[in-house]
């Protein structure tokens, strides 16, 4: 991985792989309007009142309002050492879009931008637009402690635009708000861009929102999962995966609800079973487990950033779990991988990616015998099929998207990690990665 230079730049941080170690709880900000946030809704409001014109529906910003940054405003002096390398401290100007030139050379570099404090009920609007033609940027907005807080590769694949966008609303405050542009992990392009970053004030922070997720393990026609042909999904039982499970059904099943069921207990997430009865009247997401796929073990719809959709679906590919039996896994093992696949699937239509840590749910790098032990959500490594640098903070996320208790949720990837300290099985290798052979997925994440 190269980084955007200057002359004598410093190293890149070099921290370890696994990241910071597991944090206590972090107290809830104050949603009190700082002086800091007065002076800057007051200097947005004085914008606005200048300008004569209506405001953009999408952005909120009025028309016209545009702030293009000079070259001299990122020269050598304004870049510094940055969390990934070099940072450029971008003079941005609140309330209307900044427009700033680059480039990026080759394909592993990334270019940080450093973009100051965000607070929430602020609005943050990205976008980047390629000035080559062939290059396919990707861009990824990260907080203070390097956790991304939102990610874009392509505005719209499907309409071949893979120009890179994004807005939301900030939720959680941080004292330094980076933008990183860098090029798409499916691609080897390098070409020049135009970076444009809005920063508007509001007093609109969204509310987490409560999940209900119904686990239908009764079989279903037609499953159709982030846009691919549909299915038929028989009912789970054991002897899918293999004639030894055949009289276990029913407990395989209690056994891998149990287990997502713990991973989900510290947020506000509701787990129903087609065992339990019906689907739920309410608004909810459903995950089906049955049916084969070559290259898949699970499959969402998306990756959900802000569970901002309480309906969708993903699959859990019970079929496919009888490559496991290369490892002569017992009950609770197959349980355990059952329930990490399941688990990580959900946690796509949550708002999660995929990371490279063998100890984390949404990890896509573990061997098929250590996807047979307990996986915990925990901040760890994006994976580089992903974005290019960064790290995702699993409970943290899901705390901003869903509520809970912050206290439980970082209780428990404590308590995986206590765990793994004691168990070296984990780390017996080396050891092939399950995901060489077969795949997580998302309709719109990396596979």
């Amino acid at each position: 991985m190269t980084h955007a230079s200057a002359p004598d730049a410093p190293e890149a941080d070099a921290r370890p792989l696994g990241g910071r170690e597991v944090q206590g709880p972090r107290s809830a900000s104050s949603r009190a309007i700082s002086l800091h946030q007065l002076v800057r809704r007051l200097a947005a409001a004085a914008l606005l009142a200048c300008v004569p014109a209506g405001c953009d529906a999408v952005s909120g910003l009025p028309f016209g309002g545009v702030a293009y940054i000079d070259a001299a405003d990122v020269s050598a002096a304004s870049r510094a050492s940055g969390p990934f390398g070099v940072a450029i401290k971008l003079p941005i100007e609140i309330g209307v879009q900044n427009i700033v030139a680059g480039a990026v050379a080759s394909p592993d570099e990334v270019v940080t931008y450093e973009i100051g404090a965000v607070e929430p009920g602020d609005r943050i609007t990205v976008d980047v637009v390629a000035q080559d033609r062939g290059f396919d940027p990707a861009v990824a907005v990260f907080d203070g402690d390097l956790d991304v807080v939102h990610f874009n590769d392509d505005r719209n694949y499907f309409l071949h635009n893979t120009d890179p966008a994004l807005q939301y609303t900030v939720r959680q405050t941080t004292d330094q708000c980076y933008v990183v542009v860098a090029p798409s992990v499916h691609s080897d392009s390098t070409g020049a861009y135009e970076l444009h970053v809005t920063v508007s004030p509001s007093d609109d922070v969204p509310e987490p929102q409560a999940q209900i997720v119904y686990l239908d393990m009764d079989g279903a026609s037609n499953v159709v999962v982030g846009g691919r042909a549909g299915v038929e999904v028989p009912a789970f039982t054991g002897s899918l995966i293999d004639p030894s499970f055949a009289g276990d059904t029913d407990e395989l099943r209690a056994r891998m609800v149990a287990r997502v069921r713990e991973d989900y207990a510290p947020y506000n997430v509701t787990i129903v079973t087609s065992d339990d009865g019906p689907p739920p009247s309410n608004p909810h997401s459903t995950v089906y487990f049955g049916s084969y796929n070559p290259t898949l073990l699970g499959l969402a719809d998306s990756v959900d950033t802000f569970n901002g959709q309480q309906v969708q679906r993903a699959i859990v590919f019970v079929d496919t779990f009888s490559i496991f039996m290369s490892q002569q896994p017992t009950l609770d093992e197959m349980a355990d991988a059952l329930g990490n696949v399941a688990s990580h699937e959900i946690g796509h239509l949550l708002g999660l990616h995929h990371t490279q840590d063998i100890h984390g749910i949404m990890d896509t790098s573990a061997s098929l015998r250590q996807m047979l032990r307990r996986q915990a959500f925990s901040r760890s490594p994006i994976n580089h099929d992903t974005f290019a640098v960064g790290f995702q903070d699993g409970p943290r996320t899901l705390l901003a998207n869903l509520g809970g208790d912050e206290a439980a949720a970082y209780a428990a990837a404590a308590q995986l990690l206590r765990a793994k300290t004691i168990d070296p099985w984990y780390d017996e290798g080396p050891q092939f990665p399950a995901r060489e052979m077969l795949q997580f997925g998302s309709s719109c994440g990396g596979h």
